[in-house]
């Protein structure tokens, strides 16, 4: 029957078809918002919102978590997702930084920094004690820039009539733990401007990334490989070239169409997440994998340390409260609303003890300041997702920190 069919008549199926696709896909693309609205649990979406929209556990402790009035949450709204269409840029040696961003509640410096309240110039005078603040997001801070831990400590310290203004700097940066802080600590005392301090708060991503690479080891890596391998292929001979199916496969994953499949597809089978039901769920990792984490901390501590000395700027190093370790889960309000438990951050509670024991057996000295059981009697929610701290809880971090390092004498060391 092939020779009855003629090219006209292959040529319109192939053409409807084509047009069929397209039309597929538009639908889709206009009816992907109604269908992530009525799928999605409006507590749950990560998309845009309205104050309306803003669920009730969130509305009834803006100011204590976020540090601003209901008024303010849908500017603050946008601007986190005007911010986050480019969250991250490349830098050389520590693999990604934030860019450049100013608004209401965020400002980045494009020298790397997010502001603090009163954000001191760049680079540091001479005439103000400058400190440099290293960490993950819990520094970085999900809320405004005022509400960060490094914003409250410059209020703190120089609320204390000290010899000099202080001017903190915040090198907090999503994903972060104590390898790429000790590498960005490096190349800032290349630079110039005059530094006295540089404080390091880690702890959980330590575990969190407890085979000690970095969040982007997958993105470079692959990168990496596909441009060598596409150099290879021009330099031995084009013709030879193996056809890059995979960008063809990135083409159509990228459609509407197959959004709006898979989307139907977790709302049918599931994804799992709502058989979560326990806060801290159990790890299969083996005791020494947790050695190897503190003691990994421990080397870039001390490595940390002796740069420090080399350039005399004066290393505090704290280890931070996280969920999972002496915190009553039944007041994480968030948690009991966010599908996944502590989304892997459980490693830090089963990891803490064992670095608690470490510390008492090797003490670390005045400037390493233990803050993981300051929430232990906190009868109150001091997280406003699975880790972030409210705005009250990194107040309090805050005033730890600079309370130490007061007390201890590490200001003008």
């Amino acid at each position: 029957m092939l020779e009855f069919i003629s090219n006209a008549d292959v040529g319109y199926f192939i053409v409807g078809a084509a047009l069929m696709f397209t039309l597929l896909n538009v639908a889709a693309w206009y009816s992907l918002p109604f269908l992530r609205s009525l799928i999605t649990p409006r507590e749950n979406s990560s998309a845009k919102s309205s104050s309306s929209a803003c669920p009730d556990y969130i509305r009834q402790n803006i100011k204590q978590w976020y540090g601003f009035g209901e008024e303010d949450w849908q500017a603050y709204i946008n601007e986190d997702f005007e911010r986050r269409k480019s969250a991250c840029v490349h830098e050389e040696f520590t693999e990604f930084k934030h860019p450049s961003f100013n608004g209401r509640y965020f400002k980045f410096s494009p020298h790397g920094f997010r502001h603090v309240e009163d954000q001191g110039q760049w680079p540091p005078l001479d005439k103000t004690y400058n400190i440099l603040f290293f960490g993950g997001s819990t520094t970085l801070n999900v809320g405004p820039d005022w509400t960060a831990i490094p914003s409250y400590l410059q209020k703190y310290l120089n609320d204390q009539s000290l010899q000099k203004p202080v001017c903190v700097y915040n090198f907090g940066r999503g994903a972060y733990f104590s390898t790429q802080e000790r590498i960005l600590f490096q190349q800032l005392m290349m630079g110039k401007g005059s530094f006295d301090m540089a404080i390091f708060l880690d702890g959980l991503n330590e575990f969190y990334f407890y085979e000690g690479a970095p969040t982007t080891k997958g993105l470079f890596s692959h990168s990496l490989e596909e441009s060598l391998r596409a150099t290879f292929s021009i330099a031995a001979n084009q013709r030879s070239a193996r056809p890059q199916w995979g960008k063809i496969a990135d083409f159509f994953m990228t459609l509407p169409l197959a959004h709006t499949m898979e989307l139907l597809s977790g709302a049918m089978f599931g994804n799992g997440s709502e058989k979560q039901m326990n806060y801290v769920a159990p790890l299969d990792l083996a005791e020494e994998v947790y050695d190897e984490v503190i003691k990994r901390y421990i080397h870039n501590k001390n490595q940390i340390e002796a740069i420090a000395e080399v350039y005399n700027v004066t290393a505090v190093f704290a280890w931070q409260p996280v969920p999972g370790y002496k915190y009553n889960l039944d007041h994480h309000i968030a948690i009991k609303r966010m599908p996944g438990g502590l989304l892997g951050h459980e490693r830090s509670g089963v990891g803490y003890p064992i670095m608690k024991e470490y510390v008492e057996t090797h003490p670390q000295g005045d400037a390493f300041i233990w803050l993981a059981d300051i929430q232990e009697d906190m009868e109150k929610p001091l997280y406003v997702d699975h880790v972030h701290y409210t705005a009250e809880f990194s107040r309090i971090i805050a005033e730890k920190i600079g309370s130490a390092i007061v007390e201890r004498g590490l200001f003008y060391r």
